[in-house]
């Protein structure tokens, strides 16, 4: 675990299991293990109800040296990573000054999303009968975007001007007003490599034509420079070396759950 020091001479402890993705935990051993980029695995032996709470790894007690080694990341990226795990909003400063908070606008969306696809009994047999399990759509984040104006009832709810959902990509407009990005569609979030919500992908499960759409390419989302799934599988790409890339994300997720774990979509 890291201890963070604020300014106010408080502390708060950063634990190495909410930092690292893909622990495993053996119970013959009582080891906990994660691999490296180098494939080298570091065991670490403690008592499975501690779970790493009270173990540091003492060549990086620095968590954000940490996370800036193990993640391959930068120190502001590593900051952001942090700050993602702990929901702390950032805020920053453009080149004139100006202030600006990250109103966890996509969050907020994909939370609602998460409850609405489980009073959809249509979206939920379709995503069955494609041997989507609970356990894939808790894993994936799976959703289901509603009526348009179920979002920008959301949205202004959550005090979200329509300009703030512009620049995120979840709203659009055309000359009638705005209407929701995503519309009676199951939904993909879509995680960059810091693990920050960046948009989502929408699959329809009626006749519609467009069967997959993504957010629209914003200040944040750029599809072209992401992988789909890259979140969940960076651990097994570091310790094998290797990638499999596929087309859409149906096909990634059922991957993982074949056991490749190092595949992502494009």
């Amino acid at each position: 675990s890291f201890d963070v020091y604020y300014g106010d001479g408080e502390t708060e402890t950063i634990l190495l299991k909410d930092i690292i993705t893909g622990v495993e935990y053996d119970a013959t051993n009582g080891n906990f293990k994660f691999s490296q980029a180098n494939g080298e695995d570091i065991l670490i032996n403690t008592p499975k109800e501690n779970f790493l709470a009270d173990v540091t790894y003492d060549p990086y007690k620095n968590a954000i040296k940490f996370v800036m080694e193990y993640e391959k990341l930068g120190y502001v990226e590593a900051i952001e990573k942090l700050a993602s795990i702990y929901n702390i909003s950032l805020e920053y400063t453009s080149s004139k000054n100006e202030l600006k908070t990250d109103k966890k606008i996509l969050e907020n969306l994909n939370l609602h999303y998460k409850t609405l696809l489980y009073k959809n009994p249509e979206a939920l047999n379709y995503l069955k009968s494609r041997s989507i399990t609970d356990a894939i759509i808790e894993k994936w984040e799976l959703g289901w975007a509603a009526a348009s104006q179920n979002t920008l009832n959301l949205l202004q709810n959550e005090n979200i001007e329509p300009k703030e959902a512009l620049e995120v990509g979840v709203i659009k407009q055309n000359e009638s007003g705005y209407y929701a990005s995503f519309i009676n569609r199951i939904t993909f979030p879509i995680y960059n490599h810091l693990g920050r919500l960046v948009g989502f992908g929408g699959r329809t499960i009626s006749d519609n034509p467009a069967k997959y759409i993504n957010s629209p390419q914003s200040q944040i989302f750029d599809k072209s420079k992401i992988f789909y799934g890259y979140d969940k599988a960076k651990s097994e790409i570091y310790r094998s070396q290797s990638m499999v890339i596929c087309e859409g994300y149906m096909d990634c997720i059922m991957l993982h759950a074949a056991g490749v774990s190092n595949a992502v979509a494009v």
